[in-house]
């Protein structure tokens, strides 16, 4: 199955979403340029810039807490989860070419699979895997807005709903946004998990390639390939053995994914760049709120309501950056043991050939390193968790000094405003 086809639904979220202006040739399977898409992104990138300047110019900061550090931080929380669907846009419509050239690629490696290396990288299953990602990801939403507006319904809040309505919408989209990262992330881990299950059968101490069923043709238009003949090319040899044609198979496979990993970086570095920073900003927003709910808790049930939805209100933001570090250290992880897996390859020490591409490889890997960053500004890790926690824990210390200072300003005036009533 062709990977068009395997995220073919997807794909067209993406495109209703504006995150890809990539038609289908569904002949071909091959990802071609949209200009109705375009228009489309256009239309949208307008009204949403429209949105974002009337929330900027007009900013609609009443209510019983105005003036208040946490709705100031509320604001601009609302104002970035605007601003980061905006992003998004742009910078789908700015890397067309780049997105087209990654799907490219990837068709291209799976081809080598299947072709050179005879292995299926099982576009099915990881259909039916990333299906499953997205019904996780699609309860967590959907559970926490539901909850949100429920209790919002019942507070009975019209100003309280439409900054609920102004949030979620462009949440949603930054939600797809991040999946659509994630998508990719998990096709370049499958492919060098199938790689490392590849490597693991190479030894280039074998001399023959006993099935006789394929000859070596080499490098040919993209890649070295094995294509199957005929019976009297059946037990052929090869100088050094047909291991080391699949050693040299792995390694241009090995290049093709770090260029696909340098393509994800650029398509999606600067829109995760952001979405991170409004992940951070709402987390570290609501819990300053569940400290505010927590400091005047009167075990009543609107007490409890409010902590409850500042709660569910931070969980797609944590599950976004929970899932996304854990996903890229996973993959960062698979790679680390391509490395492992070419020192334990069985070879012939005496060998020129053999020591020579064993160590050609080894700088390969040592020099096109897989990582993953958030448009250059950092690495996106597990540590990217560590990071964050240590972030929010200062701001909400902060955030916490100046409502503190907030209450001793208003409480002297109090004071002040009591002692001038008895002077006089």
């Amino acid at each position: 199955m062709n990977i068009l086809e395997a995220i073919l639904f997807f794909h067209r979220l993406f495109q209703l979403c504006n995150l890809t202006q990539l038609g289908l040739d569904k002949p071909t399977w091959s990802a071609i340029k949209s200009r109705p898409l375009k228009i489309y992104s256009f239309v949208i990138l307008l009204f949403s810039l429209a949105i974002l300047i009337e929330g900027i110019v007009n900013p609609n900061l009443k209510g019983k807490y105005a003036g208040d550090v946490g709705v100031t931080v509320d604001y601009i929380q609302l104002i970035g989860v605007r601003t980061a669907y905006i992003v998004c846009v742009i910078e789908a419509l700015c890397h067309v070419k780049e997105q087209q050239a990654l799907l490219k690629n990837v068709q291209e490696i799976d081809r080598i699979f299947e072709v050179s290396l005879n292995t299926d990288v099982e576009n099915r299953k990881f259909r039916s895997k990333i299906i499953k990602n997205g019904l996780v990801m699609l309860i967590v939403y959907f559970f926490c807005e539901c909850f949100i507006l429920a209790i919002t319904a019942l507070r009975s809040t019209s100003i309280y709903i439409g900054f609920w309505i102004l949030y979620t919408v462009p949440l949603l989209v930054c939600g797809v946004r991040y999946f659509q990262y994630l998508l990719f992330i998990d096709i370049i881990k499958q492919r060098f998990v199938k790689l490392n299950e590849v490597l693991r059968s190479v030894n280039l101490l074998n001399a023959i390639y006993k099935s006789g069923h394929h000859k070596f043709l080499g490098r040919g238009q993209a890649a070295f390939k094995l294509v199957k003949t005929t019976d009297k090319y059946s037990k052929t040899m090869y100088r050094d053995g047909f291991d080391l044609t699949k050693l040299l198979v792995i390694r241009d496979l090995y290049s093709r994914l770090w260029e696909v990993c340098t393509l994800v970086n650029k398509c999606f570095g600067l829109s995760i760049l952001i979405a991170i920073g409004v992940d951070f900003l709402a987390i570290t927003a609501n819990f300053y709120w569940i400290f505010l709910n927590f400091k005047k808790f009167s075990s009543s049930y609107g007490d409890i309501f409010r902590i409850a939805s500042s709660v569910f209100w931070s969980m797609p933001h944590l599950y976004n950056v929970v899932k996304l570090a854990i996903m890229c250290h996973t993959t960062i992880e698979t790679t680390s043991e391509i490395a492992l897996g070419v020192h334990r390859i069985q070879v012939d020490l005496f060998n020129d050939n053999h020591n020579s591409l064993i160590e050609q490889f080894s700088l390969q890997l040592l020099h096109q390193k897989i990582h993953f960053t958030a448009f250059g500004f950092f690495s996106i890790d597990c540590s990217l968790l560590y990071t964050i926690v240590g972030a929010t824990t200062t701001y909400l210390i902060i955030l916490i000094q100046f409502h503190m200072s907030e209450q001793r300003d208003v409480s002297s005036k109090a004071f002040q405003k009591v002692i001038a009533n008895i002077t006089q």
